[in-house]
C-alpha cells in the first residue's frame, strides 16, 4: 500500500475534518467586543459551544452558513505548530499553495483554482482578507500568523459579499481584540537549522470604555540549501512585526476600533535545487552538486534576496440599531517587496563561454513592486433573528501600484582578445547586454451589493443576492532603449506604452436551506464570481500586441450538508460542487528571443471546470481525546488553445496554419514559428485529486497535580499532481504524505506551556514547484529539472514554551 492509501485510510478511520477542528469565537459587537480572550483562540470545551463566523458578513453559527467553510482558531494553529499562511495547508484539505522565486511568485489555490502569474498587474483569485481589509496582492498574504483570533476559508466562488478577487475562495484572517482584563502571552520556539522565534502580546483595559492590545513578534529563521562555492546558506529569513489596536466604546451603541500593524522580512530567498541533470556541461558547471530529489546543495553567484515592509492601518466602525448593526471599514495598505535571483543556477562570477552563444546571466535579475491601496466599506447586517435578514453595502478600492525591473547579462563571442571558445571557461572580454522598465498600474473599483435570506416557512429559507460593480483598470510604463550601464547593449527595444479598460460585472447568489433541526441543516447555492481585466507589465512585455486580459468568470452549484449530534461527539459537513471558468487567467511559456530563455506571460486560458466533493467531521468519543480529518476529492478539466508546446514533444511538430487543429497534438502556425498545444481535457496544475487532513488530538490532567499533558499527531496526503498548465507531464510531483507530531505539558490554569515538537516525522521529500532548468534545456536536451523544497521538506525538531497571564 502506498503511503497516500496508508494516509486516506488513516482519514477515513479518524471520520473526519479541520471545518470544525476548535472553538472560534465571533466578532463581538459593541457591547461584548471587550469581552474577547487576552491569548489567541478560545479555551473552551468545544462539544458543548457553537463556533460562530462572519462568512457572511454577520455573525452567526458556523452550522448555520449555507456554504462550505473551514474555520480555525488561533489555539489550533498554536497546536499544530502553524506559523505562517503558507502553512495552513496543514489544516485546510481544499487549499494548496505554490511558491518558487518569491513572494511575488506564490499562489494560494481553493478547489484546485488559483491565478499563477508573474505578473503585479493581474490580481489574485483568491482573496486574502486580513480583519475585513481586502490584500491587493497575493505577496502580502505571506504573512506571519500571531495573536490570531481565528481564519475562516471560504471554498467556492464569494463574489457577491467579498468583491472581485474571489472566484476561488477567501481566506479570512481575523486578530484578536483588546480585552477588558489585563493580560497577555509571551511565547518562544527554537528549531533545529537555526530556527529562533518569539512572539507577544499585552492586553488590557486604560479605561472604562477604553481597551488596548499590543503584539510583536520576531523570526530569525536559517537557511536550508547550501550553496556549495561560497558556503552561504540560502533560504533563509529575519522578520518581525508590532500591530496595535485600540477599542473605544464611544457610547452604548456606537464602537470604534483602530488597527495599526508594521511587519518587515528580509530573506535569501528563493533559490531552486537541481533535482536531475542530463546535459553533460551543466553537470560540470554546477560539480561537485549531485542532482537528485533529496538534493539540498545549489550553486549561485546573484546576490539571492526576497525582502518585503508591509504597513496596514484600519478604522472599524459598529453602530448599533434595534436589530442590525451599521459598519464602517475603512483600510490602507503601504506594501514594497523586491527580489532577485540566481536565474540559470551555476556560479559564474564572471561570463563563461556557453553553447550557441547561449548567456551567462550576471548577478542581476531583480524586481520591486510598491502599492498603495485604499478601500472603504459601509455596510448594514441584520442580526439573523427574524424571518427576513439581509447584509448591503457599499464598497470604493483606490490601488496605485509601481513595478520595477532590471535584468543584466553577459555572453563570450569568440575571436579577438577571447580566443576559441572552450564552454564552460571565462573569457577576457565579455558582452553585456542590459535592459529596464518602469510601470505603474492603477485600478478604481466601485461596488454595491447585498444578500437577503427569508424564512419562508418552517425549516426552509431561501436566500439571494448581487453585486454590482464598475471597474476601471490602466496602465503606463517606460522602457528605454539603452542599457543600464553605457556600453552595454540595450537588451529590449524602447517603449512607453499606456493603455486602459473600464468594465462593469453583475455577480451573485441563489439559493435554499432547509433546517431540519437546529443540529441539522441541508443547502443548494448557485453563485456566479469576476476577476477583473489586468495587463502584463513585465520587461520582456511585447507592448505592441499587450491586449488587456480579459475578466475570469465562474458560475457554481454546491450541494451540502451540515450536521452534529446533540451531545457534540460528531459535528460533520459534506459539499459537492460544480464550479465553470471561463477565460482563465493563467500564466503559459513562452521564448523570449532576446536572451533565449522561457519566460512566462499572463494570457486567458479558454475554460476550465472544477467538480467534486468535500466531506468534514470531528469526532471526539472520549472526554480529551478529539479526530478530526478532511478529505477532498477534485476533478478539474481545462480546455485551453494556443499554449507552448511541452519540449519532449516539440520534436517533428507539424505546421498546420489551416486552424483545423486536434487537440493535445502540437502545432506551428508557420514553419519557424513556435511550437504551439491546443489543450482538451487536461487537468489544472496544482489540483491533486484527491488530498486529505488528519489529526488526532488527547489532552489529560496529570492526577494528584495541577499540571496537564497533551499530544498530537497530525497527517497530511495529497495524491499525484502536476505543475504544467501545458500538461507536461515530466513536471509532477508524486503522491506523498506527510506527518508532524507533537508533546507537551501544561502548568496550572494552563499559564505555562510546554511543547516539542517533530515536522516531517518520516523525513518526505516534497517540492513546492518543479520545473525545468533555465539553462541548456531545449528538444534535444529536455530532461534536466529543478525544485523548490521548503524547510519541512526534510524531518526536524523543535520546542515551543509559553507563558500566559
Amino acid at each position: 500500500m502506498s503511503d497516500v492509501a496508508r494516509a486516506f485510510v488513516t482519514v477515513a478511520l479518524l471520520g473526519v475534518s479541520t471545518s470544525a477542528i476548535g472553538q472560534v469565537v465571533a466578532r463581538p459587537g459593541p457591547a461584548a467586543a471587550a469581552a474577547s480572550s487576552a491569548t489567541s483562540g478560545v479555551d473552551v470545551d468545544d462539544a458543548v459551544n457553537d463556533i460562530i463566523v462572519t462568512a457572511q458578513r454577520r455573525t452567526e453559527r458556523l452550522q448555520d452558513v449555507p456554504l462550505a467553510v473551514t474555520a480555525v482558531s488561533g489555539r489550533q494553529l498554536a497546536d499544530a505548530q502553524i506559523n505562517d499562511t503558507t502553512s495552513l495547508t496543514r489544516l485546510v484539505p481544499s487549499l494548496t499553495i505554490n511558491q518558487n522565486a518569491g513572494a511575488n511568485f506564490v499562489v494560494f489555490r481553493i478547489r484546485g483554482v488559483g491565478t499563477q502569474l508573474g505578473t503585479p498587474g493581474v490580481e489574485p483569485a483568491v482573496s486574502i482578507v486580513l480583519d475585513g481589509i481586502p490584500f491587493a496582492r497575493a505577496a502580502q498574504g505571506v504573512t506571519d500568523l500571531v495573536d490570531i483570533e481565528r481564519i475562516e476559508v471560504l471554498r467556492g466562488p464569494q463574489g457577491t459579499l467579498f468583491g472581485k478577487n474571489s472566484t476561488a475562495g477567501v481566506i479570512s484572517i481575523t486578530t484578536a481584540r483588546p480585552a477588558k482584563e489585563f493580560g497577555g502571552v509571551a511565547e518562544f520556539t527554537i528549531a533545529e537549522k537555526n530556527e529562533y522565534r518569539a512572539r507577544g502580546t499585552v492586553t488590557g483595559a486604560l479605561s472604562d470604555t477604553l481597551r488596548a492590545r499590543i503584539t510583536g513578534y520576531y523570526n530569525n529563521i536559517g537557511g536550508y540549501l547550501n550553496n556549495v562555492p561560497t558556503g552561504e546558506q540560502f533560504n533563509g529569513s529575519e522578520s518581525g512585526g508590532v500591530r496595535g489596536k485600540l477599542e473605544w466604546d464611544a457610547t452604548s451603541q456606537l464602537n470604534l476600533l483602530l488597527t495599526g500593524s508594521y511587519s518587515k522580512s528580509v530573506s535569501n530567498c528563493c533559490q531552486y535545487v537541481y533535482t536531475a541533470v542530463t546535459n553533460p556541461l551543466l553537470a560540470t558547471l554546477i560539480s561537485p552538486i549531485v542532482p537528485s530529489v533529496g538534493n539540498r546543495d545549489t550553486s549561485a553567484s546573484a546576490d539571492v534576496y526576497d525582502d518585503s515592509q508591509s504597513k496596514v492601518f484600519s478604522l472599524e466602525a459598529n453602530y448599533a440599531l434595534d436589530g442590525a448593526t451599521i459598519t464602517s471599514l475603512t483600510g490602507y495598505q503601504d506594501f514594497d517587496t523586491q527580489n532577485n535571483n540566481d536565474a540559470d543556477g551555476i556560479y559564474a562570477p564572471r561570463a563563461i563561454f556557453l553553447p550557441g552563444a547561449a548567456p551567462s546571466f550576471y548577478d542581476l535579475q531583480s524586481g520591486q513592486v510598491a502599492l498603495k491601496q485604499f478601500t472603504q466599506e459601509v455596510r448594514i447586517a441584520s442580526t439573523g433573528q427574524r424571518a427576513l435578514n439581509y447584509v448591503a453595502g457599499l464598497y470604493y478600492l483606490n490601488l496605485d501600484l509601481d513595478r520595477t525591473f532590471q535584468r543584466r547579462f553577459a555572453g563570450c563571442v569568440a575571436g579577438g582578445a577571447n580566443g576559441i571558445q572552450i564552454d564552460g571557461t571565462v573569457c577576457a572580454v565579455p558582452t553585456f547586454r542590459s535592459g529596464s522598465i518602469a510601470s505603474n498600474f492603477r485600478t478604481k473599483n466601485y461596488a454595491a451589493f447585498g444578500q437577503l435570506d427569508w424564512k419562508v416557512i418552517g425549516g426552509l429559507t431561501l436566500l439571494g443576492g448581487a453585486r454590482i460593480q464598475r471597474e476601471t483598470v490602466s496602465y503606463s510604463a517606460v522602457r528605454p532603449g539603452t542599457g543600464l550601464v553605457t556600453g552595454d547593449i540595450p537588451l529590449y527595444t524602447a517603449a512607453t506604452p499606456a493603455n486602459s479598460i473600464s468594465d462593469t460585472a453583475t455577480t451573485g447568489k441563489l439559493g435554499a436551506r432547509y433546517e431540519f433541526s437546529r443540529r441539522a441543516q441541508a443547502y443548494l447555492t448557485w453563485s456566479t464570481g469576476y476577476k477583473g481585466s489586468g495587463f502584463n507589465v513585465e520587461i520582456a512585455t511585447n507592448f505592441a500586441a499587450n491586449a488587456p486580459l480579459r475578466p475570469e468568470t465562474v458560475k457554481a452549484w454546491e450541494l451540502g450538508f451540515k450536521g452534529s449530534t446533540a451531545s457534540g461527539l460528531l459535528t460533520g459537513a459534506v459539499a459537492l460542487f460544480n464550479s465553470r471558468y471561463r477565460d482563465l487567467q493563467v500564466q503559459a511559456s513562452r521564448l523570449d528571443p532576446n536572451s533565449g530563455i522561457f519566460f512566462l506571460v499572463p494570457t486567458n486560458a479558454g475554460t476550465a471546470t472544477v467538480r467534486g466533493v468535500e466531506v468534514e467531521a470531528t469526532l471526539r468519543p472520549l472526554r480529551g481525546l478529539s479526530l478530526t480529518g478532511g478529505v477532498t476529492y477534485l476533478h478539474s478539466n481545462l480546455d485551453a488553445d494556443g499554449l507552448s508546446c511541452p519540449l519532449p514533444r516539440q520534436i517533428n511538430v507539424v505546421v498546420n496554419a489551416s486552424g483545423n487543429r486536434p487537440g493535445n497534438t502540437c502545432y506551428r502556425l508557420t514553419a519557424t514559428g513556435a511550437a504551439l498545444i491546443d489543450i482538451r481535457d487536461g487537468n489544472l496544475p496544482n489540483a491533486p485529486e484527491w488530498r486529505g487532513t488528519a489529526a488526532l488530538r488527547y489532552e489529560t490532567a496529570i492526577t494528584g497535580t495541577d499540571f496537564g499533558a497533551f499530544a498530537q499527531l497530525n497527517v497530511q496526503t495529497q495524491s499525484t499532481i502536476s505543475f504544467s498548465l501545458e500538461q507536461d507531464k515530466s513536471l509532477s510531483q508524486r503522491a506523498y504524505s506527510l506527518v508532524d507530531g507533537s508533546i507537551g505539558f501544561t502548568g496550572p490554569n494552563d499559564h505555562f506551556r510546554i511543547t516539542l515538537f517533530v515536522k516531517n516525522l518520516f523525513d518526505k521529500s516534497y517540492f513546492s514547484t518543479v520545473g525545468r532548468a533555465a539553462l541548456f534545456t531545449s528538444t534535444a536536451s529536455p530532461n534536466s529539472f529543478t525544485g523548490y523544497p521548503n524547510k519541512d521538506s526534510d524531518r526536524y525538531f523543535g520546542g515551543t514554551i509559553a507563558y500566559r497571564w
